[in-house]
């Protein structure tokens, strides 16, 4: 490594996503979610979320019934043993990544 005005060791990374917060910010929830990912790859196939009919309706509705089990007091899914609030998450990061797909928004714009 040579040395330069500017010195040594740059990492020019101001503005970036600091991607660690989210990873060591909530690295318990992070894990449920893992948890029914791995449950669907094996129910299923891993990532043929992406491939569903009509997938916007079907996992909103999904969502919604995670989310309403929570609301009448069910902390886990039957089916699966594993956590209605993570089942409903998963449902709106399949929903989120289908319309920043759709909308071709790779990065955050601003207003």
């Amino acid at each position: 490594m040579t040395d330069n005005e500017r010195g040594v060791g740059l990492k020019f990374d101001a503005g970036k996503n600091q991607a660690r917060l989210l990873r060591e910010g909530v690295p318990r929830a992070l894990e449920e979610l893992d948890k029914v990912l791995t449950f669907g790859a094996k129910k299923y196939a891993a990532h043929s979320w992406q491939h569903v009919e009509n997938a916007d309706e079907r996992y909103q509705d999904a969502s919604y019934r995670h989310d309403s089990a929570r609301n009448k007091g069910e902390v886990f899914d039957r089916e699966t043993g594993l956590m209605h609030r993570a089942h409903h998450i998963i449902n709106e990061l399949f929903l989120l990544e289908l319309e920043l797909r759709r909308e071709g928004l790779d990065a955050i714009k601003a207003p």
